[in-house]
């Protein structure tokens, strides 16, 4: 027995058996059902790719100051004002909650120059680390340090004068 339809737009019939349509049916169905399980596998793989991506540690600063100096792992003469005879000034910070290896970074803006970023490893949940600047004695004015963790999140700012 032939498998027919009527076409609802013109009345004729139509063998579905020899319909190019009911013909590629199987292949075409075969192919759609291949083309969604693979885009679902890709999901899959990308969503697992994503979680295998660290995210940045989370990083707090227990302690920041700008000083003269660091000696024994700790800040020497911290102030907010030095003199331009100064030479190097040191940022140092205590960083606090890393749960692996990471960077933060001190960002040394001196007044009308370009800045200078210092990235720094933070090894431990508590981890003491500083960066030191050149201060040449026409450089005076007022600066700032921004310490940055390794997203480029702005975790603190110092902001000092030489005079």
């Amino acid at each position: 027995m032939k498998k027919e339809r009527r076409s609802e737009s013109t009345g004729h019939r139509i063998n579905l058996e020899s319909s190019p349509w009911t013909r590629r049916m199987p292949g075409v169905l075969i192919r759609a059902l291949l083309i969604l399980s693979w885009g679902t596998l890709l999901g899959a793989a990308e969503q697992e790719g994503d979680a295998g991506v660290t995210p940045p540690a989370p990083v707090a600063v227990q302690e920041a100051v700008i000083c003269k100096g660091v000696v024994n792992r700790a800040p020497v003469e911290p102030g907010e004002t030095f003199e331009s005879s100064v030479e190097k000034l040191y940022c140092f910070t205590r960083i606090a909650g890393a749960n692996r290896e990471t960077l933060v970074h001190h960002v040394w803006y001196p007044p009308g120059r370009n800045p200078h970023d210092q990235p720094l490893p933070v090894k431990s949940p508590s981890w003491r680390t500083w960066s030191e600047k050149a201060v040449p004695a026409g450089w005076t004015g007022e600066w700032r340090v921004e310490v940055t963790a390794e997203d480029g999140t702005v975790l603190k700012t110092l902001v000092f004068k030489v005079q």
